[in-house]
């Protein structure tokens, strides 16, 4: 089944006991819902940097050079939400840049050409299930007040969502899915080596 913008909002109404809606045009519900639903899961999306939603650049495209402070502008990719990393190359040893600075739909740096690993905003039909239960248990946090006037459920959902304010908004719902979002990548071994190595290599003892 393919997940919508209204599969997410229609899972939000069901929590808060409301009908299902198919646009959001059609009635003062949808239209709230309307008005609610695409910056705030951008805002969630952006939240964290979700593997799920991560990707990896082109070679960026050159742009007007800044007056002053870098060398090299380039376009961001439409859909950027946060850039992760930059690159200044695609070589698999490569290491993250750090001369770098956004604005906006620009980025600048000190290097050329320009890479990047993004978070991208993902349509929803792409999202993991536990992605789409956190999103939609979200939105109805967000949505209960303007759709049912109801501050109790507001409070109920979005502790759901993420924790009770002692987690300061890193709990419930968000924390299970950040959790679930770093297995997406083996885990790194330890560098028991290099630590041998490091020990055996001109400290202390050694002759």
């Amino acid at each position: 089944m393919t997940v919508t913008e209204y599969t997410i909002s229609n899972k939000a109404l069901a929590l808060l006991g409301q009908s299902s809606i198919s646009d959001f045009t059609t009635g003062d519900k949808a239209i709230k819902m309307g008005a609610l639903y695409p910056t705030y899961m951008q805002s969630l999306l952006a939240m964290y940097n979700w593997r799920f939603a991560r990707k990896k650049s082109a070679s960026l495209t050159a742009t007007t050079a800044p007056a002053f402070g870098y060398t090299y502008a380039w376009t961001i990719p439409t859909g950027t939400l946060n850039i992760v990393n930059v690159y200044n190359s695609t070589d698999k040893q490569v290491t993250p840049q750090t001369r770098y600075e956004r604005f906006g739909a620009v980025l600048h740096t000190e290097f050329t050409p320009a890479y990047l690993d993004y978070t991208e905003d993902l349509d929803e039909d792409y999202w993991p299930s536990w992605y789409q239960e956190f999103a939609a248990t979200a939105l109805a946090g967000r949505a209960a007040v303007s759709i049912t006037e109801d501050e109790s459920k507001a409070s109920y959902y979005t502790q759901m969502a993420f924790g009770t304010p002692s987690e300061g908004g890193e709990g419930g719902m968000y924390m299970a899915c950040k959790r679930l979002d770093s297995r997406q990548q083996p885990a790194k071994p330890f560098p028991v080596q290099s630590l041998i190595a490091a020990r055996f290599s001109g400290g202390r003892g050694s002759t």
